[in-house]
């Protein structure tokens, strides 16, 4: 089935987007525009996905963030062709992009590879769009975060129609910054639980928590 949706995918011309309303210890701070598209990415088809994070007006004064990710795939869904990520909060800013050497993805000025049929968490959650909930819980995901690698495993929760993301650390892989933004913090920090909700084929909601410190995201209906 998964090879069918993909061999479907790739005949489309696609371009959609959706936003999420971001809340953070239980108040709403920020909102995020997600847009994909398909493009031709040197002289391949492929598909663009962004995240822009806008902090809104009542949290600017507190804690402001404008952050964007850039992820270019492949347009099997399976490759990362390029990454790009400028983001900004309180006392810290994070910018990095990768570079093509020898059809190789590598982070810019660094030895750091992006390996092949890795994915990162953006083009991750956007997958859980095309794919079924038996194939996502059928399925090993290895992501790529900044350097660090992860083995990504969707759990169907006991008590409700929910997956659970459990990711593990792979061991010997070093980040690229030690700092990241606070999005990749909250969606990355070891123990935390990470529900996702769909409904009609679509990711509608987001929960990273750890005890009682919740980073929430909601899709803002049109």
């Amino acid at each position: 089935m998964e090879k069918l949706i993909i061999i479907f995918l790739i005949g489309i011309s696609y371009s959609e987007t959706i936003e999420f309303m971001v809340s953070f210890l239980g108040f709403d701070a920020a909102e995020v525009s997600i847009k994909v598209e398909d493009l031709n990415y040197d002289g391949i088809n492929a598909k663009s996905i962004i995240y822009e994070t806008k902090t809104i007006s009542g949290a600017k004064s507190i804690f402001p963030v404008d952050n964007y990710y850039q992820t270019i795939l492949s347009h099997d869904l399976k490759n990362i062709l390029y990454f790009e990520k400028n983001t900004s909060q309180p006392w810290l800013e994070n910018n990095l992009k990768t570079v093509n050497i020898g059809n190789k993805i590598f982070y810019e000025n660094t030895t750091i590879e992006i390996p092949t049929n890795y994915l990162n968490i953006f083009s991750l959650l956007t997958l859980v769009n095309y794919l079924s909930k038996e194939e996502l819980l059928e399925k090993v995901f290895y992501l790529d975060r900044e350097g660090r690698r992860y083995e990504a495993i969707f759990n169907s929760s006991k008590n409700t129609n929910d997956l659970l993301l459990e990711l593990n650390i792979l061991e010997g892989y070093k980040p690229l910054i030690d700092e990241t933004d606070i999005f990749t913090w909250a969606v990355f920090r070891e123990g935390a639980k990470r529900i996702l909700k769909i409904k009609d084929n679509k990711l509608v909601y987001c929960e990273f928590s750890i005890g009682l410190v919740k980073m929430k995201a909601q899709i803002l209906e049109k």
